[in-house]
């Protein structure tokens, strides 16, 4: 018993009561956790949870080992969802992610000696963007319900968020330009929270910053007409349900199943860069929370010529 126990020692895990279980560190890790995240990310660490609690909920932590997490990450492959496919790994990595977290407080408790070596985890592939055209976003827009022909015209130009564009109040929007101070400001609305399309509550948005999204000509005059019609406080002046019904409507009228509504954060962003607007601009109108986001998916849309780059800089030294 006692060269069981100094093996046990060895490994690096501590020799807590078998009652303490994987279900106890995540109750005690959860309890401090909430307090500090949006509702948003709390729903997301709850499923996470779910599986943990399903695949390894009543196992001690003393047995908790590295082939049993190994042997965890193998159940979670195995995982059918929607569609009868299995979990994707992006989603897998979040389990784990969750679970490291757990053991991690439980090694700040005491209830755990030593962390557990970090598994082999499966590759997240780069998604292939679906892009709509700047055609296919008017086509989308017009097959819309009347009351989100304009919202959507503003998300596939100017890249707001589903859960933006729901909380957008009438009084967010300024359609005309206005000098503050030495500057004139362009036609803006104000993106300052979000709406959580499943609890349907008020919420900071994705990066925790408001901001200003600045408005072409053709979503100004969209907006005013819509503003004119629907007297609504609420920009959008349907539930997120019902835009998702619409929306599935239109793009299959439109022929197009596979794009999603938040594909025209994607539409817009490639209309900025193929209108010339830079890296730095295309972050702070999407929302990004750094232009190395913005390069990490649209990085292939900014085009590049190191002819055109040497001739401008030929050009500044010559002056």
């Amino acid at each position: 018993m006692e060269e069981a126990r100094t093996d046990q020692r060895r490994r690096g895990y501590d020799l807590a009561p078998r009652s303490v279980t994987v279900n106890v560190l995540c109750d005690a890790w959860w309890k401090t956790k909430q307090r500090s995240i949006k509702p948003r990310a709390a729903e997301r660490y709850e499923d996470h949870l779910a599986h943990i609690r399903r695949l390894l909920g009543s196992t001690p932590i003393a047995d908790l080992t590295y082939e049993r997490v190994e042997q965890f990450i193998a159940d979670l492959e195995d995982t059918p969802v929607r569609g009868g496919r299995t979990m994707a790994p992006k989603t897998i990595r979040g389990c784990y992610s969750v679970l490291a977290l757990v053991l991690q407080h439980a090694q700040r408790r005491g209830k755990m000696r030593a962390a557990i070596p970090k598994p082999d985890l499966p590759a997240v592939r780069r998604p292939v963007l679906t892009i709509p055209t700047r055609q296919e976003v008017d086509d989308l827009a017009a097959a819309s319900d009347a009351r989100l022909w304009a919202p959507v015209l503003l998300a596939g130009y100017c890249g707001l968020r589903e859960g933006e564009l729901l909380a957008l109040h009438r009084r967010d929007v300024h359609l005309a330009a206005e000098k503050i101070g030495d500057e004139v400001v362009p036609p803006r609305v104000f993106v300052h929270r979000a709406r959580n399309k499943t609890s349907g509550a008020l919420e900071s948005t994705k990066t925790d910053r408001p901001r200003n999204v600045y408005l072409p000509s053709i979503v100004v005059d969209a907006l005013a007409l819509h503003l004119a019609e629907y007297e609504a406080e609420m920009v959008v002046p349907v539930t997120a349900s019902v835009l998702q019904k619409s929306w599935q409507r239109a793009r299959a009228s439109c022929g197009l199943d596979q794009v999603r509504f938040h594909d025209l954060r994607h539409a817009a962003a490639s209309i900025m860069i193929a209108a010339g607007l830079n890296v730095k601009e295309v972050s702070e109108q999407l929302g990004h929370s750094n232009a190395t986001q913005t390069l990490d998916v649209y990085s292939h849309l900014f085009r590049h010529s190191w002819s055109g780059a040497i001739q401008r800089l030929d050009a500044y030294l010559s002056a």
